[in-house]
């Protein structure tokens, strides 16, 4: 039986996105990501959990930065569906 995944990590948004690691980190601070829940690896660092939902705005963002939508106006559209 598969199990649902429900959190994604960084690098996945990165792979599902094309886009390195400060690309998601500054869509996270304009307000286009939700925040992250960060889990310790037992004295081996950190890693940064998103709600398994990102994905799919992650993927939104990729769609509509190729059709030519800045930054700017996708983080305004986020505040105004809030």
């Amino acid at each position: 039986m598969a199990t649902k995944r429900k959190a994604v990590t960084t690098a996945d948004l990165c792979k599902a996105a094309g886009v390195d690691r400060r690309t998601i980190y500054r869509w996270r601070a304009l307000g286009l990501l939700p925040a992250a829940r960060r889990a310790s690896l037992n004295g081996r660092g950190s890693r940064n959990y998103f709600p398994f939902g990102t994905l799919r705005r992650v993927r939104w963002i990729v769609g509509q930065r190729r059709r030519g939508v800045s930054i700017t106006q996708l983080a305004r559209i986020v505040r105004e569906q809030r």
